[in-house]
Parts: C-alpha cells; structure tokens; sequence
C-alpha cells in the first residue's frame, strides 16, 4: 500500500469486493481493478476467465501480490498454473510476488517464469532455493542489497 506512488498508471482502478464484480468490470468495461479473492475457488474462476478472454485475443495484465494464499510447494491450482502456461500462448502478462520463493512457488509455475526480480533476503531456505533455482545469482550480494534493489535474472 505504500507503494502506490509507484504505480501511477494504475490510479483509475476501481476497488470491488467480488469475484463477479472484478470479472464484469474487467472483461465487460475494460478497468483496471483491485480485488482481494475470498477463496481459491473464487482465483481459479478468475484464471478460466482470463485465459478465455486472452484466448479472444484481448491483451491482461494481472499483478498478483503475495501468492501463498492461492498457491504453495504442495499446491497447483488447475486453473492457475494453466494461466500460467498459457501466457507464451496469448496476451497475458502476471506479475507475482512473494516472499519465500521455496514455500510460495511450485516447480511448475518457476518453470513458467521469463523474469524474476530478486529483491534482499537473508532466510536461508530462501536462499537455498534461490540458489538452486537461479545458479548464477550471487547469494551474498542477494543478502546484501539495499532497500527497493533488486537483481534481474532472465530465465
């Protein structure tokens, strides 16, 4: 949240409460939204929606901020990892973070992942996973970096 002004482009969103609300104002009005799902059931919902409007041909963009509540080492979600997938096939874009890369991504979507911003982080199971993930990383300047830093990697 503090981050907004950041994020400029983004301030005509629109706030719904809403997995219906969110998939009309996105799909049928064309807005930016903002939405904090409710359920899995309610993300994997979104996720089918999505690819089929991305299978239309109609650009998405989703940032999804913190991904372990929708997804885990232990948890794939269908529809999910299938957006994820999809993305080299149609014109959708995700953006994801999350905070414990080892607990939060499943080798699955890691294997879709085109770009990972690596920001500081001094877990070691963080940076194990890093480490095994992205070898060429150097782990100590990942421990090291400053606030609002990041490493790019290209996958």
């Amino acid at each position: 949240m503090g981050e907004r002004r950041n994020i400029s482009d983004l301030r005509a969103r629109l706030t719904v409460r809403d997995c219906n609300s969110a998939l009309a104002a996105l799909f049928r009005e064309h807005r930016h939204v903002v939405w904090m799902p409710k359920s899995l059931d309610e993300v994997e919902l979104f996720c089918e929606k999505a690819i089929a409007c991305a299978q239309e041909g109609h650009p998405i963009i989703i940032f999804m901020d913190e991904t372990s509540p929708w997804m885990s080492s232990h948890r794939q979600p269908e529809n999910l990892m299938l957006l994820l997938r999809s993305h080299y096939h149609t014109r959708i874009e995700c953006l994801m973070t999350t905070q414990y890369l080892a607990r939060d991504f499943p080798p699955l979507a890691l294997n879709c992942v085109q770009n990972a911003y690596i920001f500081r982080n001094t877990s070691p199971q963080a940076l194990e996973r890093i480490s095994q993930t992205f070898p060429d990383v150097d782990i100590e300047a990942v421990r090291k970096l400053p606030d609002r830093k990041f490493i790019e990697v290209h996958v």
